[in-house]
């Protein structure tokens, strides 16, 4: 699944256009070395067509789905008469922090650090990038809000105020120091709501995988790789859910 799905992201990001230093837009063959990714990965300039593309999208988004996020208010607040929403810390653009909007699909009494420690783990390990699983911890329909990615969806407010983008990395709990070095250029774009990681194999990858799948993004972002993988994740989320229920 991993290996097709890299083919068509391969598609995708050939002759893909890459911002140079002095702000010039360079062409560069899709066949690049991974290994490479991140020799080209600059200091991130927002595009003008990325930022139009996200504010754009952003407000469609948080108009058509008005009425599934007073739904799923209302579970949440009803079934636990906690807080509708979940904020955390994450790293960003050039590892700046901000405050990331989710649904909370765990209770209030969770230790958060578990998280963190997992995700640490996870950098070592050659296996798959699987969640964490914390079932008994769950709001009412929170194991389904997180297998449809439902939980995610009030990250539309971080792509609005400009801290995401629709597609990105993922925002990381991890410092970029944490990194070693030759990760470290999935820091160098907007962090997004989906990526070519989501799309790619996602939990089905390893932690290697997923650096070169980021990198090959931060260096090869476009228009059209961006409404490759928007067009291509719910499909994703869908796979994902059979998986799971199979």
């Amino acid at each position: 699944m991993y290996q097709s799905s890299m083919e068509l992201a391969d598609v995708a990001v050939a002759n893909s256009t890459l911002r140079e230093d002095d702000g010039s837009i360079a062409v560069r063959n899709g066949d690049e070395s991974k290994a490479d990714a991140c020799a080209f990965a600059v200091e991130w300039s927002d595009p003008t067509w990325k930022r139009v593309f996200d504010i754009a999208g952003a407000i469609a988004g948080l108009i058509l789905l008005s009425p599934l996020f007073l739904l799923v208010s209302l579970i949440i607040r009803v079934g636990t008469g906690g807080p509708v929403f979940f904020r955390q810390e994450r790293y960003g653009l050039d590892g700046e922090p901000f405050v990331i909007w989710k649904f909370r699909t765990l209770r209030t009494t969770a230790d958060q650090g578990l998280h963190v420690d997992y995700v640490k783990q996870q950098m070592q390990s050659n296996g798959g990038m699987t969640k964490l699983s914390r079932d008994a911890e769950m709001v009412p329909l929170g194991k389904w809000m997180r297998k449809l990615a439902i939980d995610e969806l009030p990250q539309l407010l971080n792509v609005l105020t400009g801290e995401m983008s629709l597609v990105g990395p993922r925002p990381d709990v991890i410092l970029p120091a944490d990194y070693a070095p030759a990760h470290r250029c999935r820091f160098h774009v907007k962090p997004g709501m989906t990526g070519l990681w989501q799309v790619s194999g996602k939990n089905r990858t390893t932690f290697q995988e997923m650096m070169e799948l980021d990198a090959r993004y931060a260096h090869q972002c476009s228009l059209w790789l961006d409404t490759f993988i928007l067009a291509k994740t719910p499909w994703a989320i869908l796979g994902q859910l059979l998986a799971a229920t199979s």
